[in-house]
């Protein structure tokens, strides 16, 4: 499909490359404008460059596009046949991208539509797991209250009568103390 053909659909020429874009993006889940020389960035450039250069663009309107220079488009895309000849993924990701851009318009619309709604999944699951914590640590704080309530008079009686410099002494006569209650 030339890029005659995409203008009959009543798209611009900066709306096809928006929409390839999204595409690209949305299958291998990366910025393809982002300046990083790994191999899941390469490979989405090259589909993308190879998918603008078969509708008919230029170089120099590819590599704006992508914040490349026109030579870095030309060889992206004198790779193109080496990585789907031999790399299957590349492949795979390549025949999805031209079946997305090609076939379905609303295709990136639906993905991202899903993607949220499982975003929107997990997030849920999340808040439940923080209600269910945050209520396990209400009952451990209402614990922990009553505890001091049903000691206040004996903490308050300590407070009150042990001396400063004295806590190490009145501790070891109160566990000794204990001690003997309770053996």
């Amino acid at each position: 499909m030339k890029i005659e053909e995409l203008i009959v659909r009543n798209e611009t020429k900066s709306e096809v490359k928006i929409r390839l874009k999204a595409v690209v993006e949305s299958v291998y889940r990366l910025d393809i404008s982002r300046k990083n020389r790994q191999r899941e960035y390469v490979s989405a450039r090259i589909s993308y460059i190879r998918i603008l250069r078969d509708v008919g663009f230029g170089v120099q309107d590819i590599g704006r596009s992508i914040n490349k220079h026109h030579s870095s488009v030309i060889h992206n895309d004198k790779k193109f046949e080496v990585y789907y000849k031999f790399d299957k993924r590349f492949r795979k990701f390549h025949d999805i991208i031209l079946e997305k851009f090609y076939v379905d318009e609303n295709t990136v619309i639906d993905y991202k539509v899903c993607e949220l709604e499982n975003d929107n999944k997990s997030l849920n699951l999340k808040i439940k797991e923080l209600h269910s914590q945050n209520e396990q640590l209400k009952l451990r704080i209402q614990y922990l209250e009553n505890q001091a309530e049903k000691n206040k008079s004996l903490h308050e009686m300590i407070n009150i009568r042990v001396k400063p410099g004295t806590e190490n002494k009145i501790h070891s006569k109160l566990n000794r103390f204990f001690n003997g209650v309770y053996s």
